[in-house]
């Protein structure tokens, strides 16, 4: 095995596998808050298909925010995506391919499948590059072409590392404790022109940083 190839299996095999192990762990050692959870709940009661949406600096946990047992997350075509489909693989999760930067026109072909056999999907609209915590039109554009209502979703820790990556990842500290909201959903008219899926990313972006900053100051007071 070449050093290019002992390269490809460490990013694609072993550390997703590592990064998976260590969220588990630390999901382990923490106690978690629900916060208006009976917003999806009922979606699932109702067997009511949604998008679970969330900034990307929340990816970490958002795992154990999902209380669902079908949900595919749109990945891009990148190693960064097959990285992230190795790890997230750990905690049952599919992957759609494609996104606003690679393969959005199969990502879309995808989304639409997978809510037709009934499942849900999971989206990061301001992913994969960013910029950070400003919506991008995918996630409107297959709420509209769905039918499926948007579930905003955040999540915050008493204690935490934050990276120097482009969306400023957040990772809880052990023993931490830690807080998902979920925001009110959002259904998205079929016909829409641009200024109306401008309206629609902007209501969801105001929704998303409302939660944020709720989970992120939950524990200060």
């Amino acid at each position: 095995m070449g050093n290019k190839q002992k390269s490809h299996f460490f990013q694609l095999k072993i550390l997703p596998l590592f990064i998976a192990v260590l969220i588990k762990f630390i999901r382990l050692t923490m106690r978690m808050k629900y916060v208006n959870i009976d917003r999806m709940l009922k979606l699932l009661d109702e067997k009511q298909p949604f998008i679970f949406t969330f900034w990307h600096n929340r990816l970490v946990m958002m795992p154990y925010g999902y209380k669902g047992k079908n949900v595919h997350v749109l990945v891009s075509q990148s190693r960064d995506g097959l990285m992230i489909t190795n790890t997230i693989k750990h905690f049952r999760i599919k992957t759609v391919q494609g996104s606003s930067s690679r393969g959005a026109v199969e990502g879309l072909k995808g989304i639409i499948k997978t809510a037709r056999q009934g499942g849900d999907l999971g989206f990061t609209p301001d992913g994969p590059r960013g910029p950070a915590c400003i919506v991008k039109p995918g996630v409107i554009q297959a709420a509209r072409l769905t039918g499926l209502p948007i579930l905003p979703v955040s999540c915050g820790f008493s204690r935490k590392i934050v990276f120097r990556s482009w969306d400023k990842m957040q990772l809880p500290k052990l023993f931490s404790r830690g807080v998902f909201i979920y925001g009110e959903p959002i259904i998205v008219p079929r016909k829409l022109d641009k200024k109306g899926i401008d309206l629609y990313s902007i209501k969801l972006q105001d929704s998303l940083n409302t939660i944020s900053d709720e989970a992120d100051n939950y524990f200060k007071s």
